[in-house]
């Protein structure tokens, strides 16, 4: 049960931090040329009155995923409230998760809670890959590491380099 942990540095100070990682990680994502879907609104076809714009997306994620999958999937986000924030195609991805992944959103002081770390185990048996991306103040220096959501332990991957300023 090993996730992917992807610590990106914040440049800038804003004023509120209200669903400020979701909304940054979401652009840098859709510039790394994925698509992205909100991961507790998958049964968002089933509802009865949606924009165009919003049911013509979710109705492409109908067509790209397997039956099976969206099936479970829809269970997961009714039944469980510890979906991960997007779920992301890109194609050409690794072809043991068919090209999707989902990927939790935190602010750097923020943790998974129980129920988060639950869904993801359940995701993770079902071959769905699971990354979590943390937005850090440029002072922590971890980039990349491997988390294990059981036992809780961390392994370093990538660590950003110390900067040497010349005055």
């Amino acid at each position: 049960m090993i996730i992917k942990i992807k610590y990106i540095p914040i440049t800038r100070v804003y004023k509120s931090k209200r669903g400020l990682s979701e909304k940054l990680i979401r652009k840098r994502l859709e510039k790394s040329g994925w698509v992205v879907w909100r991961g507790g609104f998958i049964n968002a076809v089933r509802k009865n009155y949606l924009y165009p714009n919003v049911e013509k997306k979710y109705k492409k994620l109908n067509a790209l995923m397997d039956r099976e999958d969206l099936i479970y999937l829809s269970y997961m986000a009714k039944i469980h409230h510890g979906m991960p924030d997007f779920l992301c195609y890109r194609e050409g991805f690794a072809s043991d998760s068919n090209g999707f992944k989902f990927v939790e959103c935190k602010l750097g002081y923020e943790q998974l809670s129980d129920r988060q770390k639950t869904c993801i185990a359940k995701l993770l048996k079902r071959g769905f890959k699971v990354e979590v991306h943390k937005m850090v103040h440029g002072s922590i220096k971890l980039r990349v590491c491997k988390y294990n959501i059981i036992t809780g332990e961390k392994k370093v991957i990538a660590q950003q380099k110390r900067l040497v300023l010349r005055w």
